[in-house]
């Protein structure tokens, strides 16, 4: 790794700018995990990333890429070995510090994961939106939120959180209702486990609030946020 490609983002003005660069292991943060990336997901954080005024990142230039996967090739920590598969995500890696849109990647040891039996592509795929999807549904278990306590409602269900969120919560033994705005995701959502498609909620995005009203579902994931 004397030298290796990483794709870099950069402020000019008021424009952000990237390009694909060459590096050396100076260029890399401090860390005690040094790590070959073989895959890095594309999240709406690093689109934020790279748009004027997303807001994510407070100093460029940068590398994105908010998760990675990869092989340990140097190690100050006991934890790691070379040769380790491992996953990171989170903490500022693509925003704070670069992330995983390069071929190497440093990290403190609390950040970086052993994989243990997934494959880094296995791991990939999972990235942060199963991450998140799993926290989701572990908070409505944590909540005592029972399976037959009624459907479970997952909003934005055909995007990655919440089609995770949906064949974990079917695969848990709830009712899932999912909601999009995508029509032709329907058979795809119902083969995760939805026991239900509906459109987009509000149903009636002008219709007025009550104070009460009578409930629909037990829980909900929701991904997009808004009233309803």
């Amino acid at each position: 790794m004397d030298s290796f490609q990483a794709l870099m983002a950069r402020k000019e003005g008021d424009d952000i700018t990237t390009s694909v660069e060459t590096l050396t292991a100076a260029d890399l943060p401090p860390g005690d995990v040094t790590i070959r990336v073989l895959y890095s997901s594309v999240n709406f954080k690093d689109a934020l990333a790279l748009t004027p005024g997303g807001g994510v990142v407070r100093d460029y230039p940068v590398v994105p890429g908010i998760d990675l996967t990869g092989e340990v090739v140097e190690s100050q920590s006991p934890e790691f070995t070379p040769g380790d598969a491992v996953l990171a995500h989170g903490y500022q890696i693509g925003t704070g510090h670069h992330g995983g849109y390069a071929e190497y990647a440093r990290l403190p040891a609390d950040q970086v994961v052993n994989l243990g039996a997934l494959s880094p592509y296995d791991g990939a795929a999972i990235g942060t939106a199963g991450f998140t999807a799993a926290m989701s549904v572990q908070a409505l278990i944590d909540w005592g939120v029972a399976t037959d306590a009624g459907p479970v409602v997952v909003t934005g269900a055909s995007g990655g959180v919440g089609s995770v969120s949906v064949d974990l919560l079917a695969g848990a033994g709830y009712r899932v209702v999912a909601s999009t705005g995508k029509a032709d995701a329907a058979d795809r959502l119902k083969s995760l486990g939805a026991a239900e498609v509906i459109g987009r909620l509000p149903d009636d995005p002008d219709a007025k609030p009550r104070p009460l009203a009578k409930a629909r579902w037990a829980a909900g994931v929701d991904c997009v946020g808004g009233g309803f």
